[in-house]
């Protein structure tokens, strides 16, 4: 019987340290369909440093050269595919996945980014609306896929992002040390507000034993890197802004805390990472956190005093980081992998004979 054939479309980076979670969401979609026998077409696009310009070439490519997507099933990620889908073959079902819905993004962006974001939000909705079907990771962007691409209720399914435990099974005995270490894992966009943070460490690092560690680079690095030097931060607080998967792991392990105070978040795979480490988490009660996250963290408010609060409460409570250290771990396993591939063999089993 001949292998059934995914063609993939994708304009977006495929290196974590540039795509962040949506390039390791992808890779390990397509590491995952090849494990299970499928075949994997994968259609990228040109080297260049700017996300936008690739999206828009790799999509007019498309478009001028059709019969480059072949295949028994295709999948669209965000925008990708939208002009491609004007006149694509109909006999060949075509899915698009959103991993991070440009017009959510574009309400907390400002600046060229923010136009970027609006404009690609265009794309997307089009893409969304010549779908078979639309895939997405959340409850919280399946209603925002309704309310603002006007999409029917039953065109959208929910997938979660998925995690490999079995690469998350070693646990290492945590570094002797004085501090409380939190971490925080983030391409620094406003939206994912780590200038809040930095607010918040500055009256923690006066009054507790703690010490930060941010990782990840973005739009916001340089800002990031002035309010640490402008507020003295230095002494508590390590910044990084490319390190390989293993340094982020080994990170992930010797950490006590995990925080990350974004404002938008589609799904948030950096919170299954800290939750696979057995990390208490602190966030906002924002976007699809609180149905991620659970009660595996403190979710507070937008503001320093409400941040501030939640991870004292964490640092100064060591029986109350174990408890949630511990429902961290249970509650991840939702999310393994193989149990969340038992999702996407089902959708793809709707769509081919």
């Amino acid at each position: 019987m001949p292998k059934l054939t995914i063609t993939i479309l994708n304009s977006w980076y495929t290196d974590v340290t540039r795509g962040s979670g949506t390039a390791r969401s992808i890779n390990s979609l397509i590491a995952g369909l090849r494990r299970r026998g499928f075949g994997v077409q994968l259609l990228g696009a040109e080297r260049t440093s700017d996300p936008h310009q690739r999206r828009i070439r790799f999509n007019a490519r498309l478009a001028q050269q059709p019969q480059l997507v072949r295949g028994d099933l295709v999948f669209g990620f965000d925008a990708d595919g939208y002009r491609w889908a004007v006149r694509r073959d109909r006999s060949v079902p075509y899915l698009v996945f959103i991993k991070g819905m440009r017009a959510d993004e574009a309400r907390f962006e400002r600046g060229s980014v923010k136009k970027e974001l609006l404009l690609e939000a265009q794309w997307e909705r089009q893409n969304c609306q010549l779908a078979d079907r639309v895939v997405t990771t959340s409850r919280y962007l399946k209603q925002q896929l309704i309310r603002q691409y006007g999409l029917p209720a039953d065109k959208v399914t929910i997938i979660p992002e998925c995690i490999a435990l079995r690469d998350w099974q070693a646990r290492p005995s945590k570094p002797h040390r004085t501090t409380v270490g939190i971490l925080t894992v983030a391409r620094m966009y406003p939206r994912k507000n780590i200038e809040l943070l930095l607010r918040a460490a500055r009256s923690l690092v006066r009054r507790h034993r703690v010490s930060f560690d941010i990782v990840g680079g973005g739009p916001q690095w340089p800002l990031i890197r002035q309010r640490v030097k402008q507020w003295r931060l230095q002494p508590y607080l390590s910044l990084h802004k490319e390190i390989t998967d293993q340094q982020l792991r080994q990170r992930y392990r010797q950490a006590d805390v995990f925080c990350l105070p974004s404002r938008q978040e589609g799904f948030g795979i950096v919170f299954l990472e800290a939750m696979a480490a057995g990390l208490p988490i602190v966030a906002l009660a924002a976007g699809a956190v609180p149905e991620v996250v659970g009660d595996a963290g403190l979710l507070v408010g937008n503001s320093v005093r409400e941040l501030r609060a939640g991870l004292e409460c964490l640092i100064t409570d060591a029986a109350l980081r174990q408890r949630l250290g511990a429902r961290a771990k249970q509650r991840v396993k939702r999310f393994d992998e193989r149990r969340v591939f038992q999702r996407y063999r089902t959708l793809i089993q709707r769509y081919t004979p």
